[in-house]
């Protein structure tokens, strides 16, 4: 007894010396910052969730608390905001050879090989997960076409609101050959799903349809001169062609594309050309133009936010320049772009600076561009190579370290946090 109590009494005393000198030792080293996700090759942001691709593998992160699973990890709660690994089907491990992914509202989608096939996970109130219906999914599922028949030989895939698309390879017999369609599936009731009807589609059953310049409507998409990318919005998608021509169906907030097909965009009735890049948001689109190399950035649809970075808040029925902020005598050598829901973004190679525009960096909207600056606060973020846009804004440095910025809201930032954040914040690892 008097052992213990001795002991007692010295563990007392040093707690007592601990108090009287303030705590523990003052030259202690600080605790290091956490790492945050690096050798990030592509980022994607949606609503409730973001998805980056590292090393072939997918991470996703965001508020999971609504139980819809659009984080891909599993069973296993989610620490909020960090990056988890998206399982595979069985979630007994990662899903593997991971070579795109897409980010919509609460569900998310990839492709993956062998077979470049596509999977989605997370909600599935309209069929968005493509697997013909069905509860939603805490693990990747695969897009089918029909009951039989997964959707393979996937080339790229995007994601927005309750809609996913694909530009997927259809390979035929002889002479028609290899083909490249675009499939979309989940909510279509605005006609996003490009296939003459407004119903929704839990299966990626029937190709986008387009007016064919000849005259007959209703031919399938397809690369008559090269099909390059698909971009999905909140209601409406587009698609480039490797000539820079822009087709969109369904419709926004400013513009109602008439048809529940594709039909080519147009300024003052001549098509809009030169794209090497498309991006759809909430209501709006944008698109960079490669003319005379000078690769400028075009926006058009809603703007009641100024998310169209034309120095209005008025709506735009046709692609409008977005035009150069204060202290830049140009917008030009634009590399990267991303549309969001209320806000864009743009990345210019020439100054290395990123501009954001609408509602990315405000609570307020913005119709002019404003540099964003770096973490902290002290010059201009530089050297984004890719930026994705969507409740939250994110850019993938050139040392492919990631950074995102904006309303904080579902856990989207990946830092922890919930709280918006003007200057670019860490996504943290696993």
């Amino acid at each position: 007894m008097f052992r213990i109590a001795r002991r007692a009494l010295v563990v007392l005393g040093v707690l007592a010396s601990m108090l009287i000198v303030g705590g523990p030792d003052p030259g202690a080293a600080a605790p290091r910052p956490e790492a945050g996700l690096g050798r990030v090759t592509q980022i994607s942001v949606g609503d409730g969730e973001a998805c980056a691709l590292v090393s072939q593998r997918a991470y996703c992160w965001g508020d999971e608390s609504g139980g819809f699973g659009q984080v891909g990890n599993g069973p296993s709660t989610a620490t909020l905001g960090r990056a988890q690994p998206v399982v595979d089907v069985n979630g007994s491990g990662a899903l593997a050879q991971v070579l795109d992914v897409a980010a919509g509202d609460h569900f998310a989608c990839a492709i993956a090989s062998p077979n470049r096939t596509a999977y989605c996970w997370g909600r599935n109130d309209v069929g968005q997960l493509g697997n013909g219906g069905g509860p939603t999914s805490h693990s990747p599922v695969a897009v089918t076409r029909s009951a039989t028949q997964t959707l393979t030989n996937v080339r790229q895939i995007d994601a927005y609101g309750s809609t996913a698309c694909a530009v997927v390879v259809d390979v035929f017999a002889a002479p028609i050959g290899a083909v490249k369609r675009v499939y979309c599936w989940g909510e279509g009731d605005s006609g996003q799903l490009g296939n003459d009807t407004g119903d929704d589609s839990a299966r990626a059953g029937a190709p986008v349809k387009w007016d064919d310049p000849s005259g007959r409507p209703g031919s399938p998409l397809q690369n008559l001169n090269g099909l390059t990318q698909v971009t999905v919005g909140a209601s409406h998608a587009c698609a480039t062609q490797s000539g820079g021509n822009v087709w969109c169906w369904g419709q926004n907030g400013a513009m109602d594309f008439g048809n529940w097909h594709a039909i080519r965009v147009v300024v003052d009735g001549q098509p809009f050309c030169c794209a090497t890049t498309v991006d759809a948001g909430g209501g709006s689109t944008c698109a960079v133009k490669d003319a005379g190399g000078e690769r400028r950035a075009y926006c058009w649809g809603a703007n009641g936010a100024g998310q169209l970075g034309v120095g209005t808040l008025e709506d735009t029925f046709q692609p409008a320049e977005v035009q150069a902020p204060s202290g830049d005598a140009d917008l030009t050598g634009v590399s990267a772009i991303g549309v969001g829901q209320n806000g864009a973004c743009a990345a210019l190679v020439t100054s290395g600076r990123t501009y954001c525009w609408g509602g990315v960096l405000s609570d307020g909207a913005s119709p002019w561009p404003i540099a964003v600056r770096n973490p902290s606060d002290t010059g201009e973020l530089r050297n984004i190579r890719q930026l994705a846009v969507g409740s939250t804004a994110c850019g993938r440095l050139a040392n492919l370290q990631l950074r995102c910025w904006g309303p904080g809201t579902g856990g989207t930032l990946g830092n922890g946090s919930t709280s918006f954040a003007g200057t670019p914040v860490v996504v943290l690892r696993p």
